[in-house]
Order: C-alpha cells, then sequence, then structure tokens
C-alpha cells in the first residue's frame, strides 16, 4: 500500500479527501462508484487498506467491496480460509468482526481517492 497511493497521484489527476469526520453520520455524499477509500487503522501504520466504492445506500452511504475479503474458490478456502463471506458492505462497518470501524479501531481515519475525469496517455 505504501506505493500504491504515490503511484496513483503521481500519474492520474486526482483528489483525495479526508472524509474522517464522516464517520459520525456515515454518509460521504461527495463519494461516487469507482472511488476508492483509503483507511489508516490508528495504529502507527499509516494507510494500509483500501476499498472500492461499488453502491451507494440510501443517504449517500457508500458501500465497498476489497481484495481479501471474500474468496470464490473453493479449494483456495482450504488453503486460506474466508474471513467473511460477504461480496460489498458500508465503508464504515467490519463484516468480520460484526462491528462498526470507528468502534473497533478509535483512531481510524479515512480518505477518499477520487480518480478525475480523462485518460493517460503513456509516453514512450
Amino acid at each position: 500500500m505504501k506505493n500504491f497511493v504515490p503511484y496513483l497521484r503521481s500519474h492520474f489527476s486526482t483528489t483525495l479527501t479526508d472524509i474522517t469526520a464522516d464517520f459520525k453520520s456515515n454518509a460521504a455524499p461527495q463519494a461516487e462508484p469507482g472511488d476508492i477509500i483509503l483507511y489508516d487503522w490508528g495504529q502507527g501504520e499509516g494507510i494500509s487498506h483500501a476499498t472500492f466504492i461499488v453502491d451507494l445506500a440510501p443517504g449517500d452511504y457508500p458501500e465497498v467491496a476489497e481484495w481479501g475479503q471474500y474468496n470464490q474458490i473453493e479449494g483456495i478456502s482450504k488453503i486460506f480460509p474466508r474471513s467473511s463471506t460477504y461480496e460489498k458492505r458500508g465503508w464504515t462497518w467490519s463484516a468480520v468482526h460484526n462491528e462498526w470501524l470507528q468502534k473497533e479501531f478509535p483512531h481510524v481515519k479515512a480518505y477518499l481517492l477520487h480518480i478525475n475525469g480523462g485518460f493517460l496517455v503513456p509516453s514512450f
């Protein structure tokens, strides 16, 4: 995760917004499907988790999906057990621990990364 955000920000036009205060209402009105929510669990590790917004529930509540939480391939699940079976979750909810993230991680911070319109033209 250390290089992910700097890479995106150096190769694409992005907007990074601190949405930590939005934990109080669960709403993130500026969020759109396709945006990325970045989490810093507040334990000194910095940003270490990313989710993609896949939908907006009523009340501007982003629903997210992420790598590593859902394993659809049964053979692999014997080697790497499922940590949860959800396909998407609310951005402030831990489906693994069945708890609000801000309760589980009292110092959690969240950032909304939006990739602005347009496209990248590679240079050779």
